[in-house]
């Protein structure tokens, strides 16, 4: 059985990645039809587990292993089949409804819980593997795709398929339950199985383009960095030859005319001679006095 189910570690191509069924009107198109071949009694336990067996096979495909709690919903189911089977009493236990089509009853809440078991799996490994991809690549390099509608459309899609399955375990929650006897729980799940299966599909098909966009997203900002450290290199270089020839030229020129400029002058002999006979002076008339 061919899926377009993905691990994003692992390369895949477009052939390995189509699904069977392209919607959910598709696949309860073909549950019913599949119920419609056999007796009235067994025609819900074969469209739940038609519904059942395929999500099954397609998680069986893509993780290479089957969810425990869906086996022990199988087992239960099969269990409740042989005592139909195998029921020898015909006595009524509430109603119109004898023991024999109680096992029946119980069977279907089996298959119908092995069912939403497996959505609700297949839901979260989908949403986890799509915010691992999301996650691994910056924001800048997904919006390179499509100018920027591959990220628009990856966010929308990403919050609608969420919207969907929690509203699907919210109903689900309030059915309680009698969830086993209700088709609108599994209609509910199958809405949010599809978009995100749709979504993944959709990210499958981009994978090459995110790939040249991480690329070239890389490759711009090496070429950046290196100008960016060229142009560091030169503006330093011109700093320090300025500041060295500057200081050549001020020894040479500049502080040779300061002094000259700027200097106190030194004082002369005749000027040295009239300091010591003023003070000389000074002297002799304070003595007199």
């Amino acid at each position: 059985m061919k899926t377009r189910l993905m691990e994003y570690r692992k390369p895949m191509t477009q052939e390995e990645s189509i699904i069977i069924f392209q919607s959910k009107v598709d696949l309860i198109t073909a549950a019913q039809e599949q119920a419609n071949k056999v007796k009235p009694e067994f025609q819900h336990s074969t469209y739940v587990y038609f519904i059942t067996r395929y999500f099954v096979s397609a998680f069986e495909s893509r993780y290479d292993s089957i969810p425990i709690q869906v086996w022990n919903e199988y087992r239960n189911a099969l269990d409740h089949f042989f005592r139909h089977l195998t029921e020898t009493g015909a006595e009524k236990t509430s109603g119109h409804e004898t023991s024999k089509t109680k096992q029946l009853l119980k069977m279907e809440g089996h298959l119908q819980r092995a069912a939403l078991d497996i959505m609700k799996i297949y839901c979260h490994k989908a949403k986890d593997s799509i915010n691992e991809l999301r996650t691994s690549y910056k924001p800048e390099i997904i919006q390179l795709v499509d100018n920027g509608d591959f990220h628009s459309f990856l966010t929308t899609e990403t919050h609608r398929a969420e919207g969907l399955f929690e509203e699907a375990k919210v109903y689900d929650q309030i059915l309680g339950e009698t969830a086993h006897t209700d088709k609108d729980v599994i209609n509910k799940y199958l809405e949010a199985v599809f978009v995100f299966d749709s979504l993944k599909e959709k990210l499958i098909d981009k994978e090459p383009h995110i790939a040249a966009a991480n690329q070239t997203f890389n490759s711009i900002h090496d070429n950046a960095s290196k100008g960016s450290t060229k142009h560091h290199f030169i503006i330093h270089t011109i700093f320090y030859t300025v500041v060295f020839i500057a200081g050549q030229v001020w020894e040479s020129q500049g502080k040779p005319l300061y002094e000259e400029f700027f200097s106190e002058p030194k004082p002369t002999q005749a000027n040295t001679d009239k300091i010591d006979n003023s003070v000389l002076k000074q002297d002799i008339s304070t003595k007199e006095n």
